[in-house]
């Protein structure tokens, strides 16, 4: 990895002098002002580069004729950064995600509506089909399992549907009921 170092002082020149017989290979120098310099270094090299030009604080006494500071990364270093610091983030969504799509496929509750009579009947053939809150819903028993509902005593029509997750059983009874 490599970081972008800016050198501030009068004659910078002379400080990159120093860095060089130092053995501090120095890349993308480019002079950015009349007293600044800016250049790239690697990761490695940050030490040693702060050994010899310290970064001073306003409230020290001692002086130094260069002052050193380490820019923000750019491009993908900068991407690959933001991502780290946003890993969490990043997880969460794809679970988010992940969590969305297989509840789909899901029956969170079941709601009978119409004939409500029928309601304690009508969940035990769903379950013997397989057909309860928290697993998956299939269609292809569909067809039998409303066969056996407009089986029960009066009866006269029954639908299954899946709205969100939740599977809507619509059962009417017959307007006359023969014995």
């Amino acid at each position: 990895m490599t970081e972008r170092v800016l050198i501030e002082g009068m004659m910078p020149y002379r400080a990159l002098n120093r860095l060089r017989r130092e053995g501090i290979c120095l890349k993308n120098v480019q002079k950015v002002q009349k007293n600044q310099i800016l250049f790239t270094v690697d990761s490695k090299d940050i030490e040693k580069i702060f050994a010899i030009y310290p970064n001073v604080c306003y409230n020290s006494g001692k002086y130094t004729p260069y002052t050193t500071r380490i820019l923000p990364p750019t491009g993908r270093k900068k991407a690959w950064t933001t991502f780290k610091k946003r890993a969490g983030l990043w997880l969460g969504g794809v679970i988010f995600l992940a969590l969305t799509l297989l509840s789909d496929t899901l029956v969170l509750r079941i709601r009978v509506s119409g004939a409500t009579a029928y309601t304690q009947s009508v969940i035990e053939i769903l379950g013997r089909h397989g057909l309860e809150p928290y697993k998956p819903y299939t269609t292809e028993r569909v067809d039998i399992i409303s066969a056996e509902i407009l089986r029960l005593d009066g009866v006269g029509f029954c639908s299954l549907k899946k709205v969100g997750s939740t599977l809507v059983v619509e059962v009417q009874t017959a307007p006359f009921h023969e014995k």
